[in-house]
């Protein structure tokens, strides 16, 4: 009986997004509702007050900690993040909120300070948005990523 790889679940619920790999369509608008001006900004913003949130475009590949998967242990993480005007988490804003097993806390920093987002948005201009994020870890599921929900959760 072959032994299943335990992998990391994300629950990307930011917005809802479709796609875990750069996708030209949305990284082109990404790229235009971007410009170089917004990269000024510093007011952080949560996500009642903001357009539209950030969008999850591509999440790196995923490290399960070994010691964890060699017991089959699963867990979660939620982490707090502001995510900058060019998409990115901002790495001194990442902070454990809460998680079930600490080994797990640095491959979710790591996987968060990877992963690329469409930045949240005022009236088609990016701005720095405070999000939560959750990431499952399951030694059962491979990689998981929701169906899109109507309303997003942050």
């Amino acid at each position: 009986m072959k032994a299943l790889s335990p992998r990391l679940v994300l629950l990307a619920v930011l917005c809802g997004c479709a796609h875990l790999t750069p996708s030209s369509d949305l990284s082109r608008a990404c790229a235009t509702a971007a410009p170089a001006a917004a990269a000024l900004d510093t007011v952080i913003r949560d996500t009642a007050h903001v357009t539209s949130g950030p969008k999850l475009l591509y999440v790196p590949r995923i490290e399960y900690p070994d010691v964890l998967r060699q017991s089959r242990d699963s867990g979660v993480v939620i982490l707090d993040a502001v995510i900058s005007v060019q998409g990115r988490a901002e790495p001194s804003s990442i902070t454990v909120l809460r998680t079930t097993n600490w080994a797990f806390v640095a491959s979710a920093i790591e996987t968060v300070r990877g992963a690329q987002f469409c930045p949240g948005t005022i009236d088609h201009r990016p701005v720095r948005v405070r999000v939560q994020i959750p990431l499952r870890f399951s030694a059962a599921h491979g990689f998981y990523h929701p169906p899109p929900s109507p309303r997003p959760r942050f």
